[in-house]
């Protein structure tokens, strides 16, 4: 479904453009600064788009109407909104084997938010860790929701195929993490800015998901013993 909005500008066209067809545009088109839009869609998530844009012009019977219009696909702007993260915790359960060095999350704009994470490792290398894994959705507290696994790193990244569900949730991470191999793993641990549009792509285009409150839970366990947890919580509306 495609969506088209025209907005009005607030200035006119220099006067000098008196030229015809393709040549008076360019010549208007030239003369018009940036323009910052605020638009409003009415598409049952009252989404509000913030856009840059160079206006084109029209000319009708009573002179020059500037507009700038937008044709997009429609599910592009709704899944743009879906995705929030509210909250990010990391805590390192043995400080003599690993620590944080930070676990953020950062807004640049309204679109573009990100989680970023880096743990220290100090005994390396690392030949046998695995990952419990929860969903937990918010109901009078979060509780758990539909999965709830315990996989062998070592093993998955091996073949990862074995396991779908896992690698539907492995997929959300890996390409912004460097633990992106099989073991031994003989560096620091880095996920470094993982976006709410990789989420919500996950969230939206491969699995359908309700709406509401969520939370990621993390247990890593290095020779069976639980070395850390991470709990990313977000909003999916």
């Amino acid at each position: 479904m495609a969506v088209a909005v025209a907005v009005a500008a607030s200035q006119s066209p220099s006067p000098g453009c008196n030229r015809n067809g393709s040549k008076r545009l360019e010549c208007i088109r030239s003369a018009l600064p940036k323009l910052e839009l605020e638009l409003e869609l009415r598409v049952g998530l009252g989404l509000r788009l913030k856009l840059v844009s160079y206006s084109a012009a029209v000319f009708t019977g009573k002179g020059y109407q500037l507009s700038t219009i937008y044709t997009n696909n429609y599910n592009t702007w709704k899944n743009a909104c879906r995705v929030e993260f509210t909250n990010i915790k990391c805590n390192s359960t043995d400080l003599d084997f690993s620590d944080f060095e930070y676990c953020y999350l950062k807004s640049v704009n309204r679109s573009y938010k990100y989680a970023s994470l880096k743990v220290k490792l100090f005994q390396i290398p690392i030949t046998k860790v695995s990952m419990r894994f929860g969903l937990y959705k918010r109901f009078s507290g979060y509780r758990p929701f539909l999965y709830n696994f315990t996989v062998d790193c070592c093993k998955f990244k091996k073949n990862k195929k074995s396991l779908p569900i896992v690698r539907f949730f492995h997929d959300i991470i890996n390409e912004y993490s460097n633990m992106n191999h099989s073991c031994p793993y003989n560096h620091d641990i880095v996920l470094e800015k993982l976006t709410i549009a990789h989420v919500n792509d996950r969230f939206v285009n491969v699995l359908q998901f309700p709406e509401g409150d969520y939370m990621f839970e993390m247990h890593w366990l290095v020779y069976d013993i639980n070395r850390a947890v991470v709990e990313l919580y977000f909003t999916f509306s």
